[in-house]
This record gives structure tokens, C-alpha cells and sequence, in this order.
């Protein structure tokens, strides 16, 4: 099958080894110079609890995109929630009516972005964690899971075949009859752990040390599973802190996205995650005051 992947940091990187891995034709779009030369001098190295191996796959710039003209059978898209609509805008002629667009993306709201382009999309969200040791090798470890649904019930054949495509290539996956509690339950823990991460530059293991930022971050959770429950999405308060309190101890090493774009002076997701939840709050009345520090905190180092 041939896969374009929209993104290819230490998410979209490690997704696309894998998909090339189980035999499909991947092509990674990549802003990243030095990440993209090592991997079409080198291949891509993925490194999966501890055991390393490289898969050569395409590694293009966005130039390059402009100039394609293969027609793909699945796109991803993997960029910041930001990035999106100028993405895909970048990819249009690429894109028809009856292309499947995928996001895994963080943040509340990027399936709207993408049913500007195809009337097929897979929206859901994944935890599995990545990071960019060094330009051409990403990481993960720990167990994961892949939620995903289509916006168009009649796309069921689409959403068994995602499913059957990424299980063989070893990423666990489930189709979720309610998509919206899994995103919102991934918006809540980023909001909580991520953001408390980029703030404090440390990684999960470091709040684990802290009660101040254990209590931090379950007040965090708190403020954004009440706003999801008044917008009648069931997101399960406990099971949210465990998700919490289970990131810190099992992936203790960890560097959150937005840790990493904090560190390299880059703007990151804030907006599509803390802040879609301070803006759902306030339509529905529900306080928010933790995250609304959180999200002027980010806000002020952002400039």
C-alpha cells in the first residue's frame, strides 16, 4: 500500500518505519534537514524497548511534495495541530475527495481541519510514545494503544483495513465506538503531564518526584474531565490520573512534544489542547483556573 505520512517527527517518524517495516511504500514528508539527510543516507533507525533495527524508506521535503504526483492509497497526517490546514493545503493536489485522511494528532478539533480536504477521514489519537534521540533514529518503549473512527459511518471497510494495516506492522489498534472520550482523555493527560513537563524542562519521571506536581497535575485533570463531562463526553476521572500517574513511572524518560519545542524555542500545540479546554469551559460555565495559568505560562515562554 502507498502511505504518505505529513510529519515526520519522532510520531510520524516511528508510525511510517513501522508501516514500511510491515511492507508497505512510505513516503515521509520531513522539515527537518538534518533528520531527513540521515535517513536517506542511513535509513531510519527505530529503536523499540532497547532493540534497534533500520528501515530504508523515501524521506522528502516539502518542496518535493509540492512536485509529486503519485497518487497514495492512505495519507497521515502527523504535524502540530497548528500546521495542519498549511500542510494539507501544501499536499492538495495530492488530496482527492475520496482520499483517506488520518489523524493521530494531539489536541481537540483537527478532524474539522481535515474535512476541508476529503469527505474520508480517520480521526483518533495514539499513545504510543516517541522521541528523536538524534537526527535518523526515534525511539519508543512501553506498551501503546491506537484509538481511531471515521467521521462517515459508511467508511467501515476503511476503518476494519487502517486496523488490519497497522496491527500486522505491530501497532496495536482498536476501533473506539466513541472516539471523542479517547481524544479528550489524551487533550486531558497532555494537558496535565505535557504541559507540566515543557514548564518544569523535565521529563514524566520528575513529576513522579514531586507531590506539589502529582497534586498539580490531578487538578489539571480534574478541570478538564469536568468540562468534558459537561459536554456529555464520559471521561472517567480516575482513570484519567491513572493514565497520569502510570506515564511517570513507565515512561519515566520521556520528552513530551511540547518539552521539546519549548527547549528548542518553538511554537507549540497549547492552543489546540489547553487551550480548546479553557474554550469549551467557558461555553459551558465550568472554571478552569489551573489551566488557565498553565496556558499563560506556556503562552509567556512561547515568546
Amino acid at each position: 500500500m502507498k502511505i504518505l505520512i505529513i510529519g515526520a517527527g519522532a510520531l510520524g517518524s516511528y508510525f511510517g518505519g513501522c508501516l514500511q517495516k510491515g511492507g508497505n511504500d512510505v513516503t515521509l514528508v520531513c522539515r527537518n534537514s538534518e533528520h531527513r539527510e540521515a535517513i536517506l543516507s542511513n535509513g531510519l533507525c527505530l529503536e523499540t524497548n532497547g532493540e534497534t533495527e533500520n528501515i530504508f524508506i523515501d524521506c522528502i521535503n516539502e518542496i518535493d511534495l509540492k512536485n509529486l504526483n503519485t497518487e497514495f492509497e492512505m495519507v497521515f497526517i502527523f504535524t502540530k495541530s497548528k500546521d495542519t490546514y498549511d500542510a494539507l493545503k501544501s499536499s492538495e493536489k495530492l488530496i482527492k475527495n475520496s482520499t483517506p485522511l488520518i489523524s493521530l494528532q494531539n489536541g481537540i478539533g483537527n478532524e474539522e481541519i481535515l474535512q476541508n480536504f476529503s469527505k474520508k477521514v480517520i480521526y483518533g489519537c495514539t499513545t504510543l510514545p516517541s522521541d528523536l534521540k538524534r537526527p535518523g533514529l526515534v525511539s519508543s518503549s512501553g506498551t501503546h494503544l491506537t484509538n481511531f473512527n471515521s467521521i462517515l459511518t459508511a467508511d467501515n471497510k476503511l476503518v476494519l483495513k487502517l486496523r488490519d494495516v497497522l496491527s500486522s506492522c505491530g501497532i496495536y489498534s482498536e476501533i473506539s465506538a466513541n472516539i471523542s472520550e479517547a481524544i479528550w482523555k489524551k487533550a486531558i493527560f497532555n494537558s496535565a503531564v505535557n504541559v507540566i513537563c515543557a514548564l518544569i524542562r523535565g521529563t514524566p519521571g520528575e513529576i513522579a518526584k514531586s507531590n506539589e506536581l502529582i497534586n498539580l497535575a490531578n487538578s489539571v485533570a480534574n478541570e478538564g474531565c469536568e468540562v468534558a463531562q459537561n459536554l456529555g463526553i464520559k471521561v472517567n476521572t480516575k482513570e484519567v490520573k491513572s493514565i497520569i500517574s502510570m506515564s511517570t513511572t513507565e515512561h519515566p524518560n520521556h520528552k513530551p512534544s511540547m518539552l521539546v519545542d519549548i527547549l528548542n524555542h518553538k511554537k507549540t500545540e497549547i492552543d489546540s489542547i489547553t487551550g480548546q479546554i479553557i474554550r469549551f469551559g467557558k461555553k459551558g460555565n465550568v472554571q478552569t483556573p489551573h489551566n488557565n495559568v498553565l496556558f499563560s505560562l506556556i503562552k509567556a515562554l512561547e515568546k
